[in-house]
């Protein structure tokens, strides 16, 4: 398995009005501030960001670590995250 590493997810306003996941795992794609390409990360929860309100904190691992770009999951980056539910995005910040 992958390595993991502490994430803090902050929902964007219509994720939050629409109503917080309430999953364990989930799988979307990020990608940098500046645009690009996305690499699909999977986030797990220790309690559903339902749970957990805004923000919500979890471990990120990419789906493909070969040729992923490692560098976005060091301390102090700030990724978008994908959300399925409204197809706006999340911003990620990696913590550790």
């Amino acid at each position: 398995m992958a390595a993991e590493h502490s994430v803090r997810i902050h929902w964007s306003d219509a994720q939050q009005q629409a109503g917080l996941p309430d999953v364990d795992r989930t799988i979307d794609p990020a990608w940098q501030l500046s645009g690009g390409e996305g690499w699909s990360l999977i986030i797990r929860f220790e309690r559903t960001p339902k749970l957990q309100g805004n923000p919500s904190t979890g471990f990120a691992h990419f789906v493909i670590p070969e040729d992923a770009p490692t560098e976005w999951l060091k301390a102090g980056t700030v990724l978008h995250f994908f959300e399925r539910n409204t197809g706006k995005s999340a911003r990620l910040e990696v913590l550790d």
